[in-house]
């Protein structure tokens, strides 16, 4: 939903009310973990020109993606090309926690996050970074906090640490 309403898609009437807001191109994004659409959101998603690597499920089990190689070979070359990153927390598996009622079986460890991010700040200039889809109200939110602030400083480290 978040990204839908950078790009203009999606509640126009609010964004209207949000002075200088103008929609980014999608084909300027980066999803980090993306999984658990439906057809018609795959579908959009695949339309839209941005970057993302789309980790199948079956019957809520993800076997071996390798999410950071799948994006490195997605991205590379590049470094140069402003990316815009967007990170839906409910990605992370299950196991770790729940990120949002709306978390599945079968997300990314928090080691294909950190792989990802490292992709990222590799291949990329990272104009901006969105993380959505957050309650840490609910249970393993604090495991999930964590992978997701270790992700955030690695992801920082790697574009800090790229030769300018």
């Amino acid at each position: 939903m978040g990204m839908s309403m950078i790009a203009g898609k999606s509640w126009k009437a609010l964004l209207e009310t949000i002075s200088g807001h103008r929609p980014i191109d999608l084909r300027k994004v980066t999803y980090c973990g993306v999984r658990d659409l439906s057809e018609d959101q795959r579908c959009n998603l695949e339309h839209s020109g941005a970057k993302f690597i789309y980790g199948h499920v079956d019957e809520g089990i993800l076997n071996d993606f390798d999410f950071g190689g799948q994006l490195d070979r997605l991205l590379s070359p590049g470094s140069s090309v402003p990316t815009l990153i967007h990170l839906d927390l409910d990605c992370l598996d299950t196991s770790l926690g729940l990120a949002n009622e709306y978390a599945t079986p079968g997300g990314l460890e928090d080691h294909d996050l950190l792989s990802c991010f490292d992709i990222v700040a590799a291949e990329r200039q990272a104009v901006g970074l969105t993380i959505a889809s957050f309650n840490p109200l609910l249970e393993g939110g604090d495991v999930i906090a964590r992978v997701a602030v270790n992700a955030i400083v690695r992801l920082a480290q790697g574009l800090t640490s790229k030769p300018s």
